[in-house]
């Protein structure tokens, strides 16, 4: 069924930012439209490159692409010299809170970027990088309103605040596990 805002066009799904949109239309291209800022204008994907899934936080975008590579837009935190994925990996998912993104990689290493506050109250950019964890790969990411917990085993959280720009483990007291369905 068509949208009936876009007739002409056949759209697979819609997400938002504060103060934009993207569209992933059927042919596995993209449509923006809104605040700059906020990601309304997509890039242009090369030939051949399709997305797979789009997440979105509150002022930019991630499309997950057909080569497992991904592209993001709008108030991202990343300078043009980040590279997003190190070229010896591929994205497995993309999760998104706020002003942050979280990426598992298929080495199982995790890819933390966007914009957190300073001390002095003003957002500057983050990227970080970090190998897997010692105690097993990350099975699941559970996004919060302020970080992202990595569920490892049910004896063992992680949790990445971006504000902390710091990776702490949340041991689970004896006698307790955690349960989780795929």
């Amino acid at each position: 069924e068509k949208w009936p805002i876009f007739p002409m066009l056949d759209i697979l799904s819609i997400i938002a930012t504060n103060n934009a949109f993207t569209a992933h239309l059927n042919d596995d291209t993209l449509i923006s439209w809104g605040q700059e800022m906020s990601g309304g204008v997509a890039p242009l994907l090369e030939k051949g490159i399709n997305v797979t899934a789009i997440r979105a936080n509150n002022f930019s975008f991630v499309a997950i692409l057909n080569n497992k590579k991904a592209i993001t837009w709008g108030r991202t935190g990343l300078s043009e010299k980040d590279t997003l994925v190190p070229d010896t990996a591929t994205i497995k998912d993309v999760f998104s809170i706020g002003m942050h993104h979280c990426a598992i990689l298929s080495d199982n290493r995790l890819v933390f970027w966007g914009e957190k506050l300073n001390n002095k109250m003003k957002f500057v950019p983050f990227y970080t990088l970090i190998d897997p964890p010692k105690a097993g790969p990350v099975k699941a990411v559970i996004p919060t309103n302020k970080e992202f917990l990595l569920y490892i085993s049910s004896k063992l959280l992680l949790s990445f605040n971006p504000s902390l720009n710091k990776l702490v483990e949340l041991p689970i007291p004896d006698g307790n596990e955690i349960a989780y369905w795929e």
